[in-house]
């Protein structure tokens, strides 16, 4: 990795950060992740299908933001 990724990568965290202190306590919300884009990397985020998605930002601290609606979200048992 170089130091332009590095950079890349460590400004789409905060910004992974920032959006779930902004979303995070919603209804809808279900999870937000980097994925790699073009030009560096992006959030994913998940949401339900009742979420305000045309009110919710396309970038985050300049990082381009995918919203995906996401069925149900189940917790998984704690395995050994």
């Amino acid at each position: 990795m170089d130091v332009t990724e590095g950079t890349a990568l460590e400004r789409a965290r905060h910004a992974r950060t920032a959006l779930a202190d902004r979303f995070s306590r919603r209804p809808w919300w279900r999870g937000a992740g980097l994925v790699p884009a073009p030009r560096g990397w992006m959030l994913r985020l998940d949401v339900t299908g009742d979420a305000p998605i045309a009110d919710l930002p396309a970038q985050v601290e300049g990082v381009p933001v995918e919203v995906r609606a996401v069925g149900p979200v189940p917790l998984q048992p704690e395995t050994d």
